[in-house]
């Protein structure tokens, strides 16, 4: 049996502490610091929150590109596998060059990717139209 409060809920009342009560405080020297804290703060949270929904969009955009079969039920480290697998794949396909006479599928796969990892890192940019 677990005990409340969750990772996601100490996450959460760390960053509200540390913004709320620490940040104020901080000396204008230690602003940047402070700041790089409070912003992985926010980016650990949200991985836990929406990393393995990003992941299956990441995961489901590389399989179309190379034409698999979408595998359910993955998850966690595996899901984590699958995808280093597949970007290495990616990465060793653009180096010789598969995509160099039609890039459009390539471009909406990359998109795909880099909306997902901006959903977690920098939502903010995304929201702005990245």
């Amino acid at each position: 049996m677990r005990d409340e409060p969750n990772a996601m809920d100490l996450l959460e009342i760390a960053l509200k502490t540390f913004n709320e009560n620490i940040l104020p405080e901080v000396s204008p020297e230690q602003r940047y610091s402070a700041l790089m804290i409070a912003n992985a703060l926010s980016i650990a949270a949200r991985e836990l929150n929406e990393g393995e929904e990003q992941g299956r969009m990441i995961l489901e955009a590389l399989q179309t590109l190379f034409g698999e079969k979408e595998k359910h039920g993955m998850e966690g480290i595996a899901l984590n596998e699958e995808i280093e697998d597949l970007e290495r794949q990616l990465c060793d396909d653009i180096a010789r060059g598969k995509y160099d006479t039609d890039f459009k599928p390539l471009m909406t796969c990359l998109k795909t990717i880099v909306h997902a990892r901006l959903a977690i890192s920098n939502p903010k940019l995304l929201a702005a139209g990245a």
